[in-house]
């Protein structure tokens, strides 16, 4: 006796097994959704923490290089600007000295005359109309046309004033090689009888023939 074969039942969409699964996976693929998603979040949260905080270091960071730096700068500069007022206090200390005593000054500029004429000793220039000591000193002085007497030389009082100011070769020649650094030392006489010297020497009548045409 035959007997026929046993037919399997067909998964229909509409049969328990079919929706069960579909609901399963559903379910599956909507939590891998959702922990994937929150996964994403946590990295892109923790990557922007970690950047704010990296900035926030640096910025720190930054700040107190630069808060320590202006301090040190500060504090060069500072002492930059002592170093030079005390060599500008040491100079003016000693020409105003030279002032307030007329009886030593009369001395000493007598001593630098007959120890470095080249200090106090000025020759005319016709061609800048100004008298100025030639090289060879360790400053240099000029004396303005208006400041010289017919015969060219300079007026008593600013000869005087000439023989004055030539301490500044004793002094300067030391303060410009020790302490702050500096180009020049200079001094100027009063305002109704304005000589220059200024230490080292350099052509400084002619430099000022150049940059201002006309001054004398």
């Amino acid at each position: 006796m035959m007997t026929a074969p046993i037919r399997k039942p067909r998964l229909g969409l509409r049969s328990f097994r079919a929706k069960f699964m579909i609901v399963v996976g559903g379910a599956v693929l909507f939590d891998l959704l959702v922990s994937g998603g929150l996964a994403l979040w946590n990295v892109q949260r923790l990557s922007r923490d970690a950047t704010a905080e990296v900035g926030h270091g640096l910025e720190r960071a930054s700040q107190d290089y630069i808060r320590a730096y202006t301090d040190s700068t500060a504090a060069q500069v500072g002492l930059l600007l002592h170093q030079v007022h005390s060599d500008v206090k040491a100079l003016t200390g000693v020409l105003q000295g030279q002032i307030d005593q007329p009886a030593r000054n009369g001395e000493i500029g007598a001593a630098m005359a007959r120890a470095a004429p080249d200090a106090v000793t000025v020759t005319f220039d016709a061609k800048g109309k100004w008298a100025q000591n030639l090289p060879g000193a360790p400053s240099v002085v000029s004396v303005w046309g208006y400041l010289l007497d017919k015969d060219r030389r300079p007026l008593p009082q600013v000869q005087t004033d000439i023989e004055t100011s030539a301490v500044l070769d004793l002094v300067a020649p030391d303060l410009l090689k020790n302490g702050a650094s500096k180009l020049q030392m200079y001094y100027i006489g009063p305002k109704e009888r304005p000589i220059f010297r200024t230490a080292p020497y350099t052509d400084q009548a002619q430099t000022f023939d150049r940059l201002y045409p006309g001054h004398n």
